[in-house]
């Protein structure tokens, strides 16, 4: 995604606008990852890429570190900080911690490797938790 992008800036003249990344990135992610973004995050992370490119071909590298920063924050921060069982919150008491185990629905394990996640009538995805509460 990146390749392209990039691509785009460095053969366009003038430089591609925000709207038309925008675009771009909605494209992209609805071809490569069969991925429909409808929180409006592609006109704000359109906007920065544009912004981003803009300032550094200025010298002003600012924005760039900035989100180095932000990047290198979020990759020091686990991806997942707890997988509760699916389904909802865990009310369990706190002595029930730790009992968390690969398995199946009724706990004792499982040997036909990880579950995947199945499509519903109306073509949407639950993904469910690899982990199922013991008790």
């Amino acid at each position: 995604m990146a390749s392209v992008i990039v691509d785009t800036f460095e053969e366009q003249s003038p430089p591609p606008d925000a709207g038309y990344i925008e675009e771009m990135l909605l494209q992209i992610m609805g071809d490569e990852f069969e991925t429909v973004a409808e929180d409006e995050s592609a006109e704000s992370v359109a906007k920065d890429i544009t912004k981003l490119w803009k300032d550094i071909h200025l010298g002003d590298l600012t924005g760039l570190h900035h989100f180095e920063q932000q990047a290198n924050s979020i990759s020091n921060r686990p991806i997942v900080a707890h997988a509760g069982p699916p389904g909802g919150l865990d009310t369990g008491s706190d002595e029930e911690e730790g009992d968390w185990e690969s398995g199946d629905e009724d706990g004792r394990g499982s040997d036909h490797g990880p579950d995947f996640p199945e499509a519903d009538e109306d073509g949407f995805t639950t993904v469910n938790g690899r982990y199922s509460k013991h008790r």
